[in-house]
């Protein structure tokens, strides 16, 4: 998810070729109204966004106990977004421009974490 179309394309491009369904959402509100728990998926999420912001989405999904796998992304964060990432609970926090071979790696992590049963995760 990314607010800026041709960084979504290219995301999306990306995890195609790789074999994925992929989906995008521009805003965490068009997000929130598609997404159902108990899917097989992760989300790579940019950290800024206009309205909900990245983070906010993320704590958001953790308090009502979604457990999707989320992969934080930014071009503009510090390493306090990222250690803050992490301790919302995040999976990953890639830095823009992304390397394929990182979030492919990371998907795939993500991918193996949400097909665990919860109680092992």
């Amino acid at each position: 998810m990314d607010d800026d179309y041709f960084v979504r394309e290219e995301v999306c491009d990306l995890l195609q070729d790789s074999g994925w369904a992929v989906e995008d959402f521009s805003s965490c509100e068009d997000f929130l109204g598609a997404h159902r728990l108990g899917q097989t998926a992760c989300l790579v999420l940019d950290i800024h966004l206009p309205g909900m912001s990245g983070l906010d989405l993320l704590r958001h999904m953790r308090e009502v106990g979604d457990n999707t796998p989320v992969i934080v992304v930014s071009g503009s964060s510090g390493i306090s977004e990222a250690v803050r990432s992490m301790k919302k609970g995040a999976l990953d926090f890639i830095e823009k421009p992304v390397q394929r071979d990182l979030l492919v790696a990371s998907v795939k992590r993500a991918l193996a974490q949400a097909r665990q049963p919860m109680r092992t995760r």
